[in-house]
């Protein structure tokens, strides 16, 4: 189903968890990577349960504009009993003014008549429901929870998915990179956005202060921090991994011949902002030398798009480099489903989740190329994250800031892999 308003949206959910048993809800969710961590959610409570879950997943657009996923992104169909909605948060925001943010004012105290009468029973009495959302705990579910009946039935978690690399990023690099993707809007749309984004961000505590024992929040992110670094969480890297699996396996395999590496981008700058098509001609030059470099030390390459992306901004290169040399993956598919399906040798790219996702789900060398780009062009807020990237996946990444130390590393690399097989195909799906 179809919403351009949340207050239909959410009385859409009150009443499926009226009528039905559910066990999750998963709202919002905008990316692949925020689909991975449902089905892996999901999973998880079929293994504990032992029978098919029930949930709702609300599909929201990417903050670029658009819808990146659809229902065909989630594994789970296969094993839990869901019910799909898309929220075109684009249209329902754009008439937002001073009376949305009354609105929010007013959700804030209704937010509290819930958890008044969900501390009335004991937890023990009702049916566990996940909350689901990435990285801050979707409040604005709890209004649900005005009514009696909801709030004898369930027991609310928070259940708390990996926003990737965003969940260890601190908060002011965050809100300069929301600034530079949404410096077109309005100034009351930035401000009841932010708003928004400010209670969810507090949630946390005040969920601890004022729910207390009538609510719990969960993290179920693929890494921890320890001593300054990333390592990963074995127990939800195992689940991830399991998903990742049963994906891959409704895709047709390629085969292999020779080594392959995969280059994973993301957006340098963005359509509108200073320097724009100076940055990406940059970035676009960068990566012909990289492919090169790949070439001479005998890889063949993919490269996959970010999903924001113009979707022709590579394929000049399948015209400039010899048939099979260099190949497009599809853009709509996850990178770490081409990553399980071709199984490369080596991953290349800046400082983005899929990179260490190739590392720790996968297995994968990842190599870290953003310094040798950055060099090369004036990305300030690229440059900001950039030493704080490189320093916490220090454990898990292979960094080059030059392409002479690329090039040794990628002989090595080809060198291991030589004996592996390879793709006959200018478009990997």
């Amino acid at each position: 189903m179809r919403f351009t308003d949340e207050k239909q949206l959410y009385s859409y959910i009150a009443k499926l968890m009226m009528d039905d048993n559910i066990d999750f809800v998963a709202c919002p969710i905008i990316s692949p990577w925020h689909a991975m961590g449902v089905d892996a959610l999901a999973y998880d409570i079929l293994q504990r349960k032992k029978q098919k879950p029930s949930g709702v997943i609300v599909i929201t657009p990417h903050l670029r504009g658009k819808f990146t996923i659809s229902e065909l992104d989630f594994v789970c169909r296969d094993f839990a009993e869901v019910r799909f909605c898309y929220l075109d948060l684009d249209s329902s925001t754009k008439n937002l003014n001073m009376s949305g943010q009354i609105d929010l004012a007013r959700t804030a105290f209704d937010i509290l008549l819930a958890i008044k009468e969900l501390k009335k029973t004991h937890k023990e009495s009702k049916s566990e429901i996940h909350i689901v959302t990435a990285l801050f705990p979707n409040v604005f579910i709890l209004r649900a929870f005005r009514s009696k009946e909801l709030a004898c039935k369930y027991y609310p978690i928070f259940s708390l998915i990996d926003e990737g690399m965003g969940t260890y990023t601190p908060e002011k690099l965050r809100h300069i990179g929301l600034k530079l993707i949404r410096q077109k809007e309005p100034r009351y749309f930035q401000v009841t956005r932010f708003l928004r984004v400010k209670m969810m961000h507090n949630a946390a505590n005040a969920l601890k202060i004022i729910g207390g024992k009538c609510l719990a929040i969960e993290k179920r992110f693929l890494l921890e921090k320890s001593h300054g670094k990333l390592i990963p969480n074995r127990q939800f890297a195992d689940l991830y991994k399991k998903i990742l699996e049963k994906r891959v396996t409704t895709y047709k395999r390629h085969a292999r011949k020779g080594p392959v590496a995969i280059i994973v981008s993301v957006p340098i700058s963005y359509p509108g902002s200073q320097g724009h098509e100076t940055t990406v001609a940059t970035e676009l030059n960068f990566i012909e030398v990289v492919i090169s470099i790949l070439i001479e030390t005998g890889f063949s390459v993919v490269i996959k798009p970010h999903p924001t992306e113009p979707v022709n901004k590579y394929s000049l290169f399948l015209a400039k480099f010899k048939s099979g040399q260099v190949m497009l993956a599809e853009q709509e598919v996850a990178a770490e489903i081409i990553f399980s399906r071709l199984r490369p040798d080596c991953v290349l790219g800046y400082d983005s989740t899929s990179l260490v996702n190739a590392s720790v789900i996968c297995d994968i060398p990842a190599i870290r190329i953003t310094d040798i780009l950055l060099s090369k062009v004036d990305a300030h807020y690229h440059k900001l994250v950039s030493e704080l990237f490189k320093r916490l996946t220090s454990e898990i990444l292979y960094d080059v800031d030059n392409f002479e130390k690329l090039r040794q590393l990628l002989n090595s690399l080809a060198s291991s892999g030589a004996a592996n097989t390879g793709i006959h195909s200018d478009k990997i799906a």
